[in-house]
């Protein structure tokens, strides 16, 4: 003897949505009798019933702008949504994001976070985040400016190390 489910819908549904959650029952039957006893839970799992139900969306968006200093670092985060899975890229002026020992990438519980490090005025630019699911995608971006040490800067910083000790690598000039 074998038992039988069935998810028997009296109007017909072309997509389920979250209000189809819920505990459903099985009645085990054969053609000579019904057992009232034999009625047991049955759970739908609608997360993996369900297309593309949310699509990736931006929760909390980029700053936009950064700025950094040269030798330091900058750190983008922003926060996403959506089922199912999202994947994220990142992009600097319209070129991927790979990462490396200069660009830590991660996502995790939904923040998608990118740390340049060491920067130096090269890494000045539009950075953006692009996250991406079955259901639709969703950009942010931010403009990252690394100002370096201006001669101004460098002459001052001089000034106050010669007032300790000679620093010839230092100065301008």
């Amino acid at each position: 003897m074998g038992f039988l489910c069935e998810y028997i819908l009296e109007d017909e549904i072309s997509v389920l949505t979250t209000s189809d959650r819920g505990i459903y029952t099985c009645k085990a039957s054969n053609s000579c009798w019904i057992n009232p006893a034999a009625f047991f839970p049955v759970f739908l799992v609608l997360n993996t019933l369900l297309k593309s139900t949310e699509p990736a969306a931006f929760k909390e968006k980029l700053e936009p702008t950064h700025l950094v200093k040269k030798g330091g670092y900058a750190e983008l985060t922003c926060e996403v949504t959506g089922t199912p899975e999202i994947k994220i890229t990142w992009f600097k002026d319209d070129r991927e994001l790979k990462e490396s020992d200069k660009y830590n990438i991660s996502f995790t519980k939904s923040l998608a976070i990118l740390r340049v490090s060491e920067v130096d005025t090269e890494d000045s630019g539009e950075y953006i985040c692009e996250a991406k699911n079955d259901a639709g995608k969703d950009t942010c971006s931010s403009v990252v400016t690394v100002k370096g040490v201006s001669p101004f800067e460098g002459a001052q910083l001089c000034f106050r190390l010669l007032l300790k000790a000679p620093c010839p690598s230092l100065c301008p000039g």
